[in-house]
């Protein structure tokens, strides 16, 4: 018993000294991603002449590239007709088949109810089947 109790103290110590080091490294993870006041406030050392350069240069690089890819869009126009005429192909089709799914449903709807209404006429009970035969068949 003595035994038991004592593997049972070396276990909790041993999970407490895993949870303790994944702790550490998850705070250590947070604190990497605190942001802190300077840089949050900009009071950091300003970055120097190059990298304001190279900074520059990539937006400007950037500008360029959407300023090319605007003006090829303007050169290529929109047909608007066309747009039109997909649009109003696309609402037709969805009609047609809204129209085909409520024609599908109504059909299948019958055949339930006629279903139904063959299985209410037959009955299982032989008085009322002799009853429906008539009198000339007692």
């Amino acid at each position: 018993m003595k035994k038991i109790a004592q593997d049972f103290v070396k276990g909790l110590a041993k999970i407490g000294g895993e949870t303790g080091r994944e702790m550490i490294n998850e705070a250590g993870k947070i604190g990497g991603s605190v942001i802190s006041g300077e840089e949050l406030l900009g009071l950091a050392a300003p970055p120097s002449e190059s990298e304001l350069a190279k900074i520059k240069l990539d937006d400007d690089r950037k500008k360029q590239e959407e300023m090319a890819e605007l003006r090829a869009k303007m050169k290529q126009g929109r047909d608007v007709e066309k747009e039109m005429e997909e649009v109003r192909v696309k609402r037709e089709q969805s009609q047609q088949q809204e129209k085909q799914e409520e024609a599908r449903r109504a059909e299948e709807n019958r055949r339930w109810q006629a279903a139904n209404q063959e299985m209410a006429e037959d009955s299982s009970n032989p008085h009322k089947a002799k009853k429906k035969r008539g009198s000339a068949f007692l």
